[in-house]
C-alpha cells in the first residue's frame, strides 16, 4: 500500500535584505510505503538527466527563492505528469503570428505599459 503525503509549509524569511521571497507556501510530495510491523520506509528512484549550464543555474536560483529543491521540483513535475496523465502544460510550435509577436517583443518593439492594473483592465476592456 502506498500512500502520498503532502504537506504545506509557509517559510518566514526573517533576514534584513534577504533575496529569497517571504511567505511562500511550500508543496512537498513525498511517497511512503508502509511495510509489514508498522515501519515507514520512503520509496525513491534516482533520475540522471543533461541540461544547459546556464539553465541549471538560473532555474537553481529561481527554485532557490520558492525553497524547493531540484529533487523537489523534479517530483512536483513528476506528480504533476501523473495526476493529469500527460505534461502539465501545453506543448505547442508557435504560429506565425505567435513567432512574430515574440520577436517584435524580444526587440523591445510594439510594447505596451500602464500606470496601473486598473489602466490596464480599462485597455482590455475590462472593469477594476
Amino acid at each position: 500500500m502506498i500512500l502520498t503525503q503532502i504537506r504545506l509549509n509557509v517559510r518566514l524569511r526573517a533576514q534584513a535584505g534577504s533575496k529569497k521571497l517571504d511567505n511562500v507556501p511550500h508543496l512537498r510530495y513525498t511517497n511512503f510505503k508502509f511495510l509489514i510491523g508498522g515501519f515507514v520506509m520512503a520509496k525513491t528512484a534516482m533520475i540522471r538527466a543533461r541540461t544547459e549550464s546556464n539553465l541549471k543555474e538560473e532555474v537553481e536560483n529561481i527554485l532557490e527563492k520558492l525553497g524547493l529543491t531540484s529533487s523537489e521540483a523534479i517530483n512536483l513535475f513528476y506528480r504533476q505528469i501523473w495526476l493529469r496523465k500527460g505534461l502539465p502544460f501545453d506543448v505547442k510550435i508557435p504560429n506565425k503570428v505567435t513567432l512574430e509577436t515574440f520577436k517584435k517583443t524580444d526587440e523591445g518593439k510594439e510594447l505596451n505599459s500602464y500606470k496601473s492594473i486598473d489602466e490596464f483592465l480599462l485597455k482590455m476592456g475590462r472593469h477594476a
